[in-house]
């Protein structure tokens, strides 16, 4: 007696906004791993296991994928870093605890992805508005914190918040680009401490804190 064979499932395609999302955390993945440059349709395309044209319909450029996955993973860590600063009550801990986040060595792989997006900017339009547009949204935290330590009472001003959360910014940027590079460089004399010492006493300055306030 011949057995009756089971039935077939059909292969269910994936929505199309899920295989694109599914793009992007590849392109995302590679990105941090190997860099921007490494992210390439073909690259893409074998790290998920399609077609390298399929990569191709879902994003008109290379540099449209390159700059969604650059903004996703930013745009991740940033809501991760307030997830964990909001559990703080006042606004000295909460900017404390975002300089740590951004400064310690973990976090690293992250500096060295916006190094890249850095140089890439200046030849690639879509990659130079996401590095802005990212920048642009960290400048805005930072400036919320500021003017809640205002409020607060905590911070004391000498120029408007804005151009305080720049000149901060700017600082953390300088501190980031030169330690991401820490772990080629640990057997050298560079001492990168020394320089996070510099970023919390000239922001202690900036807001009118005491002297170790933020360290």
């Amino acid at each position: 007696m011949n057995a009756v064979p089971s039935p077939v499932k059909p292969v269910r395609r994936k929505l199309p906004e899920d295989r694109r999302q599914e793009i992007i955390d590849a392109a995302g993945s590679i990105a941090l791993s190997e860099g921007l440059s490494s992210v390439t349709a073909r690259r893409v395309a074998s790290f998920v296991g399609i077609g390298s044209g399929l990569v191709t319909h879902y994003f008109s450029g290379i540099d449209e994928l390159v700059s969604a996955a650059f903004s996703q993973v930013v745009a991740a860590e940033r809501e991760a870093i307030a997830t964990r600063v909001a559990e703080f009550p006042t606004a000295t801990e909460r900017l404390r605890e975002t300089i740590s986040a951004y400064t310690t060595p973990t976090r690293d792989p992250l500096g060295l992805l916006w190094l890249d997006a850095w140089r890439q900017a200046a030849d690639r339009p879509a990659v130079r508005t996401a590095v802005v547009e990212q920048m642009e949204l960290d400048l805005a935290d930072m400036r919320d914190t500021i003017e809640a330590g205002v409020s607060s009472g905590e911070f004391d001003l000498q120029d408007p918040s804005a151009v305080v959360a720049m000149r901060i910014l700017a600082l953390l940027d300088g501190q980031v680009a030169a330690s991401a590079v820490r772990g080629a460089l640990v057997d050298s004399s560079l001492d990168y401490p020394a320089v996070e010492g510099l970023l919390t006493a000239t922001t202690e300055r900036e807001l009118g804190l005491a002297p170790g306030a933020l360290r």
